[in-house]
């Protein structure tokens, strides 16, 4: 049944069969088993959010003597969320207009949260300069407290879908729920800031954090970083090299940050879990028969997700170095950057074995390795009427785990996560072809009962002539190699343009069932890759033979390297071309300016995968992804 929320909406329909109408010649909808899309969307179902926030800042500069301030601050945050959700009740039919099957009765679900957060801070900065040397230190104190609150009802059986305020259904069937929860953090903080006569520059920072998601023993942690400048082109010695290399700088730096956020197995049913993680906490609604065949049910709470009490600190500590760089008086610039990120203690709640008997509780489980390198190069300059301007970036990044505290691999559908891998990377079987005869099928390793001539062929990696999960490997990761961008822009006399472009290189994506679409039943919207698979006739397919009711070739059934594509792409993001009229034309008639112009978003794409396949979308984005469409835009700018 609907459920009111969007995604549902996309997810409906992008697998509901083409087979299926949307609406018979009499009028009536056509359906799946659990409805269609169209008729939720025309129908008088509501999703209705309201937020109100409230902010307020106060604060003082007080200059205690010269160059010496203290600079105390409050401020509020109040948010107010409504959420209002009306599910209205609809009969389907069949073409002879009986009645087929009942979604309803109509309901509403009301939810109200409610959160507020108090920060007070005091800061005291001074600054002083003699001779060349110039100093800035700053001492500060932040305390941060959040308290969140959030309930909702529930009720059925509205009279119609235009009275729908809570008190109206019907009581059988009422629920209410809700919680809150608690959230502080404090902060010691210092920074140093020096530079000599604008050519070496240091900065030194301190921060100490303490947050209540911890417990007492471990809820500080200490965070310093480092950084330091060299302007090379003030230094004497770089004077006869100016009019090549206008500007010359050398950075390098060193620094941790922690997080303390936590996100456990399942925060929707338990939402308050992340903000306690460290303590034994007990959930409502645990419920327990007490007589045997004529007993009672004594409502209860238990202990459902376990707590660990020696979590910490999750820290980032990252080491950079930079060099940027000018030449021809600013004309063309470049900038490089070198990094080497490192996340230790990561907090995750990674699997534990079934005789613990609860979820499992949160860990400082992982780490992982970010490095690469980040290039930005840009060239402008005006000939006459003409002006123009170029700039180009790419970064070039690896990532990889180097630890989960031996628990890996941990799988999640295809993907998974192991030491020595990308986050998230792809994982199932080598596919090595499709079988083309019975007796090919007969001299390979044993698959299934089910396997026959245009099924995938698989790989057995352990050599024991049978497939099974242990043949499942590494296939490919969704981090590309070099991510890159491209900006032009150019004017000419009262002409204009720009461009963007971005892309992605060295990197694979996994066509799932809910990208390639199936075939059978109501619920299979079958894509026209389907038009290409193996047949008897048609041995040469692109595509195994089509599959129904068992997953031998289904890609979410049966993960394999036949369904991992290559991700790289180049799309042109946004296009504007301009016209501005002449300023004597328009000083006629009272206007400074008036520009004409076209704007297009996500005009051209140019990769590898099927047409219907965004390169731009997420690891798991699969059938509930709603695409970025190509916007035309025409207008005009007027100024008075």
């Amino acid at each position: 049944p609907y459920t009111g929320d969007f995604d549902q909406l996309v997810r409906q329909a992008n697998r509901i069969s083409p087979m299926v109408p949307y609406k018979y010649q009499n009028g009536h909808y056509g359906s799946i088993g659990d409805g269609n899309p169209m008729a939720w969307l025309e129908g008088a179902s509501q999703n209705q959010y309201a937020n109100y926030d409230l902010v307020g800042n106060v604060g003082v500069d007080w200059e205690i003597i010269k160059g010496l301030h203290f600079k105390p601050s409050l401020a509020y945050v109040m948010k107010i969320n409504h959420n209002k959700k009306f599910i209205a009740e609809q009969q389907y039919y069949d073409a002879n207009g009986d009645k087929t099957f009942y979604q309803g009765p109509s309901s509403v679900k009301d939810e109200n949260a409610f959160s507020n957060t108090l920060t007070q801070q005091a800061l005291l900065e001074y600054t002083k300069s003699f001779s060349k040397h110039n100093f800035k230190i700053l001492g500060g104190y932040s305390q941060e407290q959040t308290k969140y609150s959030f309930d909702d009802g529930y009720r059925k059986g509205f009279l119609n879908t235009l009275l729908t305020d809570l008190n109206l259904g019907s009581t059988d069937g009422q629920a209410a729920n809700g919680y809150s929860y608690e959230l502080g953090l404090k902060s010691f903080f210092g920074r140093l800031n020096y530079d000599f006569d604008g050519k070496y520059l240091l900065e030194a920072n301190l921060r100490y954090d303490g947050a209540s998601r911890f417990s007492p023993d471990n809820r500080w942690g200490l965070f310093p970083s480092f950084s330091a400048g060299w302007n090379i082109d003030r230094e004497d010695f770089f004077t006869p090299l100016k009019d090549v290399v206008s500007n010359l700088k050398l950075r390098a730096s060193w620094g941790q940050l922690g997080n303390q956020y936590v996100k456990g197995t399942d925060d929707t049913k338990y939402p308050t879990f992340p903000y306690y993680p460290f303590i034994t906490t007990l959930s409502g609604g645990q419920n327990y028969v007490f007589g045997g065949t004529s007993g009672v049910i004594a409502p209860g709470v238990a202990q459902i997700n376990g707590a660990n009490p020696n979590i910490q600190w999750e820290a980032t500590t990252e080491t950079g170095a930079g060099i940027d760089a000018g030449f021809f008086d600013g004309k063309l610039n470049f900038t490089a950057d070198y990094f080497h990120k490192t996340t230790t203690g990561i907090l995750l709640a990674v699997p534990v074995a079934a005789t613990y008997g609860f979820k499992a509780p949160i860990q400082n489980a992982g780490t992982v390795v970010n490095k690469g390198w980040e290039f930005a190069l840009g060239y402008n300059d005006t000939k006459g009427d003409f002006s123009y301007n170029a700039a180009l970036n790419a970064a070039f990044i690896k990532n990889e785990v180097t630890d989960l505290r031996g628990t890996g691999p941990i799988i999640t559908g295809y993907t998974f996560q192991d030491v020595g891998y990308s986050v998230n990377s792809l994982y199932g079987y080598i596919a090595d072809g499709i079988f083309q005869s019975a007796d090919e099928v007969t001299k390979s390793p044993y698959q299934s009962a089910t396997t026959a001539p245009g099924d995938l062929k698989y790989r057995d990696k352990d050599g024991n002539d049978t497939i099974n999960a242990a043949d499942r490997q590494y296939l490919g990761n969704y981090f590309p190699k070099v991510t890159f961008g491209l900006n032009l822009s150019g004017s000419w006399k009262n002409f204009d343009v720009s461009i963007f472009m971005q892309g992605a290189a060295g990197v694979k994506t996994y066509v799932d069932a809910g990208k390639l679409g199936a075939v059978g039943g109501n619920a299979n919207k079958p894509t026209s890759a389907l038009l290409n698979t193996w047949t008897k006739e048609n041995p040469g397919a692109e595509l195994p033979r089509i599959w129904y009711n068992y997953k031998q070739n289904d890609p979410s059934g049966t993960p394999s390297s036949f369904w991992v594509k290559d991700g790289s792409y180049l799309r042109l993001k946004n296009l504007q071309v301009g016209y501005t009229l002449p300023e004597k034309l328009i000083k006629r008639i009272g206007l400074t300016k008036v520009r004409f112009y076209y704007s297009g978003q996500n005009i051209l794409t140019f990769d590898h995968l099927y047409s219907w396949i965004d390169p731009e979308a997420s690891v798991k984005s699969s059938i509930y992804y709603y695409p970025q469409v190509k916007v035309h835009t025409f207008g005009v700018n007027v100024s008075f």
